[in-house]
C-alpha cells in the first residue's frame, strides 16, 4: 500500500471512529471523512444535523457537538490538530495529484485488488490508459497484485 493511501487510511479510521462520540455534516453517505471533522472543529460553523434525544424524538444537533461531554476541539491539543490538519493536507495533495508511482526504471505502475486482478482487468486498465492519452503503449503501465507485495519491510 502506498503512503497516500495508508495515511487515507488512517485518517478516515479516525474520522470513523470520531463518528460514534460526535455529530458531523457529512458530506460522504459512506460516513464521515476527516474533512468532516475539520469542517466541525471551525469555530461559529454549526450546522444542524438530526438526532434523538433520550425519550426518541428527533431533536436538531450542531455539527460538531459532542455525543459525550468532551467537545471535538479540546478533544486533541492546538499542536496535534495542526498535525492531522498537515498530514490530511499533504496526504490529500499527493493523492489528487494525478500522478502515477513509478518503478525504480521510471514505469508507471497501480495496484489494484487481488479479487480484481485477472488478465481481463490489466488489459482494460492497460488500454483505457492508452485513449486517454496517460500513455502511448499499453506496455507503458504495469499493474500490480495488492497481495503479491510485501509491505513488513516498510512497519516501524
Amino acid at each position: 500500500m502506498s503512503a497516500e493511501a495508508s495515511c487515507t487510511k488512517y485518517l478516515v479510521a479516525l474520522a470513523f471512529k470520531l463518528s460514534t462520540y460526535y455529530v458531523f455534516k457529512e458530506k460522504s453517505k459512506l460516513g464521515a471523512t476527516f474533512g468532516d471533522v475539520l469542517e466541525a472543529i471551525k469555530v461559529g460553523k454549526k450546522d444542524k444535523n438530526p438526532g434523538w434525544n433520550e425519550n426518541g424524538d428527533m431533536i436538531q444537533i450542531n455539527a460538531g457537538d459532542p455525543k459525550f461531554p468532551t467537545p471535538l476541539p479540546s478533544l486533541f491539543t492546538d499542536a496535534e490538530w495542526a498535525k492531522l490538519r498537515a498530514l490530511n493536507k499533504s496526504t490529500s495533495s499527493r493523492i489528487h495529484s494525478a500522478t502515477l508511482p513509478t518503478t525504480s526504471n521510471g514505469k508507471a505502475y497501480v495496484i489494484i485488488p487481488h479479487s480484481e486482478f485477472n488478465e481481463e482487468m490489466v488489459s482494460f486498465l492497460k488500454n483505457i490508459g492508452v485513449k486517454a492519452t496517460l500513455f502511448s503503449s499499453p506496455d507503458d503501465l504495469e499493474v500490480k497484485d495488492e497481495d503479491l507485495l510485501s509491505d513488513s519491510s516498510f512497519i516501524l
